[in-house]
């Protein structure tokens, strides 16, 4: 996940505030501390050292309110390109870079399928329902490190990955928990009865 805000430490214990940047799911954060949580959501160890906020979304988002990033697999969405060579007849991967959004409407594109536009913006309907989830272990969060970032601290992430959106407008959020470094959060401990 990449840029966190320039009003780094702003967040309070059950305060609302307004963020925008990347957001993940809820069961994308639990069972794990906070080592094996930046490894999973791609940020430097350091990051999350001092422990981090969760923030839980309240706003709606709407279509244009994000940017599908996949999975934190790939560093804020970005993956080296592949590309056919003739001569050898084989895929290798390039040198550049690409969003791996536009990698796959691309190859949506390229494909026999292709019909029209209207499976990518299902595609985009889907990921727009889920980042409205309010309940349960997909509901969307924010983890905020109380260490400020600079952009060398999102390398791609080393462990199972977790979905990834960036939001470009700001939302409202509620910091529901400051969790030390020690501290995991266990499976169901924020699915209900907070902010429903």
């Amino acid at each position: 996940m990449a840029n966190t805000s320039e009003k780094q430490l702003s967040v309070e214990l059950s305060k609302e505030c307004t963020k925008k940047g990347y957001v993940t799911q809820l069961n994308a954060v639990t069972e794990q501390d906070c080592i094996a949580l930046a490894d999973r959501l791609g940020y430097a160890h350091h990051i999350l050292a001092e422990g981090y906020a969760l923030l839980l979304l309240l706003s709606p988002v709407s279509r244009y309110d994000f940017i599908w990033r996949d999975n934190t697999r790939f560093s804020a969405g970005w993956v080296k390109e592949r590309v056919y060579f003739k001569k050898k007849n084989r895929w290798r991967w390039s040198d550049e870079y690409v969003q791996r959004a536009d990698q796959d409407r691309f190859r949506f594109y390229q494909s026999e399928r292709f019909e029209s536009e209207n499976s990518w913006d299902a595609f985009l309907a889907e990921e727009e329902r889920l980042l409205n989830v309010r309940k349960g272990s997909e509901r969307i969060v924010k983890v905020f490190p109380l260490v400020k970032a600079v952009d060398g601290d999102y390398p791609d992430a080393k462990t199972r990955s977790a979905r990834q959106w960036e939001l470009t407008a700001e939302k409202k959020f509620k910091c529901i928990a400051m969790i030390k470094p020690d501290r995991i959060i266990r499976r169901g401990e924020f699915d209900y009865g907070h902010l429903a």
